[in-house]
C-alpha cells in the first residue's frame, strides 16, 4: 500500500531548483514561521510532495481555497522563484488560524510547534482524500488511522519516524500492534565512551521493516 500513489503523487515528478532570492514579511513575531518556509523550501521532497498536490488536489467542496498544502505551496513556489528579490506576504502564516488556533496570535511561538502544527493539517488534508477513494471508503476512522496506508502518506514518507507499537492482553493473551509518529527519542549516552549515533538508533528502534 502506498497513499502517494493513491493519490496519484508522481514520484519522479520534475521538481525546479531551489531559487531562493525572496524575503517573508513578518506579521507580528512570525519569525518562527518564516524560519519553517526557508527551511521547507530547501528539501526536495517537500516541493515535489507540494507541487504533486496542487496538481491533483481534489476539487471543493472537498477542498478549499484555504488548504494548508494549497497555501505552503503557493507561498514556496512565490519564495524560490528566482526572479525577484522582493519580500512577500506568506500566505500560511496570514492565514495560521486555519491550521492551528493556538499559533493565531501576535505571540512568539515556538518554530518546531508550529513545524508539527503545520506538518499535520497537510497529512491530515492528505487523509482526508484517501478516505474519500473506492478502496477506503466506508473503513471505520479508527481502523483506517491505524493503517499501513495511512502511515505511508507523503508526510511520513518524508520525514518518517513511526514506531511500531504492540500491546499484549495478559487476560487472553491476544496482541495488538499499531503505527504510532515518534516525536521524540530518549538515549542513553555513556559519558567515557565515543558513542555511533547510528548505531545507538538501531539498538534502540530495530530493524523490522514497517508493514
Amino acid at each position: 500500500m502506498n497513499a502517494a500513489q493513491d493519490l496519484r503523487y508522481p514520484a519522479s515528478s520534475i521538481i525546479g531548483p531551489d531559487a531562493t532570492t525572496r524575503g517573508l514579511i513578518n506579521i507580528g513575531n512570525t519569525c518562527h514561521g518564516s524560519a519553517l518556509i526557508f527551511a521547507l523550501a530547501t528539501v526536495p521532497a517537500v516541493r515535489r510532495w507540494l507541487q504533486n498536490h496542487q496538481h491533483t488536489a481534489i476539487k471543493p467542496p472537498l477542498h478549499g481555497h484555504r488548504c494548508p498544502l494549497c497555501m505552503l505551496a503557493r507561498d514556496i513556489t512565490q519564495h524560490t522563484d528566482g526572479t525577484t528579490t522582493r519580500p512577500h506576504l506568506p500566505e500560511v502564516l496570514l492565514f495560521r488560524g486555519t491550521w492551528s488556533a493556538r499559533l493565531n496570535n501576535d505571540a512568539q511561538q515556538d518554530v518546531h510547534e508550529a513545524f508539527q502544527c503545520l506538518m499535520d493539517r497537510c497529512d491530515d488534508t492528505d487523509a482526508t482524500a484517501l478516505a474519500t477513494l473506492p478502496q477506503y471508503r466506508g473503513e471505520p476512522p479508527q481502523l483506517f488511522r491505524q493503517s499501513a496506508v495511512r502511515a505511508s502518506t507523503p508526510y511520513n514518507q518524508i520525514f518518517g519516524n513511526l514506531q511500531r507499537v504492540t500491546a499484549k492482553c495478559t487476560a487472553c493473551n491476544t496482541t495488538r500492534a499499531q503505527y504510532e509518529r515518534a516525536h521524540a527519542h530518549c538515549l542513553s549516552l555513556a559519558k567515557q565512551e565515543q558513542q555511533d549515533l547510528d548505531l545507538l538508533l538501531t539498538e534502540h528502534l530495530g530493524k523490522r521493516a514497517l508493514r
